[in-house]
């Protein structure tokens, strides 16, 4: 009986780890400690604290629900579904992959009332994104033409009205003229979450998951406890609080000292922000997850044919400085000039080279000349207890050529929770 039962709960994973390495087979257990999986060949007990994602191979059946509103969280959660409520306590939404939920108002940034109009994507996206410091009331234009907006309290909202607080009146707005609700920014504290995706759309940011019987129990960031068939869950993503991607990390010092070499005849010409303008001084500044200067505009950072959803992209000679604050264990990434360009000054010609320095705390820790073509450097530094990391580049020759340095994959690991 127990065989039979653990046959009708068990489902084919991916296990991803942290090394790089990856494993596939049938899902036994998930708690707090461990993964268990069940290959051909034998049974995995997998440390918890190594694992960066569970995929599933599985497929949800069932067709996807019509999605009528959406909820954005605070958090990152994507909750589609049909929006029913919302008090000074907070929101209550369906969604079709769980239960009925109930969000507190703190966690909330903002909700879509509306079908999704491609035409005005943009505009709301805008509007998410935007530091405002009273709650927005975006409503749609009368001639169709976008999307509009007031500043001002949203007090409560049922299925029919939005009560909107303006100039101290309240004002019953019909919700069919309401696109969507943008709550005031919040500023969302540092916490190492789990990201749950969906089969059919959606993400949920936990705290905890764990398999129960042929269910996930995914415990929300708001506390609220889910249970989750196992057919429902496309991913469990552990990143967030395994590893942070450079480029998703803001500097807290950007430093620039001109794109050519001292004493080259266009050292002042190059470095002056008026004669060549703002927007053309930026493309050799600090880019995240692109090279900037691609042959039909911005393209994936790429080296000797891999290309890196993930990096950073910096060009001679500038200093970037990111802070640590003790958090983190290591440093990682694979170093070198990008395809873009490594083998545009190969051909008869000395290769490019390009200077890259690490200093933690302001003491180097790594120095090494990076060369074009030359195969990818990898890097892989202890950066234990050490509050910041300066990242400088300089030019290694002498020139400014092809001097296109990719940080692929640039990451800090997360100092581990104890157990």
């Amino acid at each position: 009986m127990k065989l039979i039962l653990a046959l009708l709960i068990s489902i084919d994973v991916q296990v991803g780890l942290l090394d790089g390495e990856a494993f596939t087979g049938v899902l036994q257990s998930l708690d707090q400690v461990s993964v268990v999986l069940k290959t051909d060949s034998q049974v995995r007990i997998i440390a918890l604290n190594q694992v960066v994602f569970i995929a599933s191979e599985t497929q949800d059946p069932t067709p996807p629900a019509m999605v009528v509103s959406e909820v954005l969280l605070h958090d990152g959660s994507r909750i589609p579904g049909e929006f029913q409520a919302l008090t000074s306590q907070g929101l209550s939404t369906r969604f079709a992959e769980t239960s009925d939920l109930k969000v507190p108002r703190s966690g909330i940034r903002a909700v879509r009332l509306q079908p999704s109009n491609e035409k005005w994507s943009a505009e709301w996206t805008a509007f998410t994104k935007r530091d405002n410091s009273e709650d927005l009331l975006i409503l749609r234009k009368r001639d169709g033409t976008g999307l509009d907006f007031h500043e001002g309290a949203i007090s409560a909202a049922d299925g029919d009205r939005i009560f909107f607080v303006l100039d101290g009146e309240s004002i019953p707005v019909p919700r069919e003229r309401v696109y969507g609700l943008v709550f005031a920014t919040a500023e969302r504290a540092a916490r190492d979450d789990i990201v749950v995706e969906f089969a059919k759309s959606g993400t949920i940011t936990a705290r905890q998951v764990e398999l129960n019987g042929n269910q996930f129990r995914v415990q929300t960031s708001w506390s609220q406890v889910l249970a989750v068939p196992l057919s429902k869950v496309r991913r469990i993503d552990y990143s967030s609080g395994r590893f942070h991607y450079l480029s998703d990390l803001d500097p807290v010092r950007e430093a620039y000292y001109g794109t050519q070499p001292e004493g080259s005849f266009l050292e002042d010409l190059l470095r002056d922000e008026e004669l060549l303008g703002s927007e053309a001084m930026n493309l050799w500044k600090l880019h995240r997850d692109e090279l900037p200067m691609g042959p039909f505009g911005p393209q994936s950072l790429t080296l000797r044919g891999q290309s890196y959803a993930k990096g950073i992209w910096l060009f001679p000679r500038c200093r970037i400085d990111y802070a640590l604050d003790g958090r983190y264990t290591t440093f990682q990434s694979i170093v070198g000039v990008d395809d873009e360009v490594a083998f545009n000054c190969s051909d008869g010609h000395e290769p490019s080279k390009v200077q890259l320095r690490l200093l933690a705390d302001g003491d180097e820790v790594w120095d090494q000349l990076i060369e074009a073509p030359a195969e990818p450097v990898s890097i892989n530094l202890d950066v234990s207890g050490k509050r910041t990391l300066s990242i400088e580049v300089d030019f290694g020759d002498g020139e400014s050529a092809c001097d296109f340095l990719d940080l692929a994959d640039a990451r800090l690991l997360v100092v581990p929770h104890s157990e």
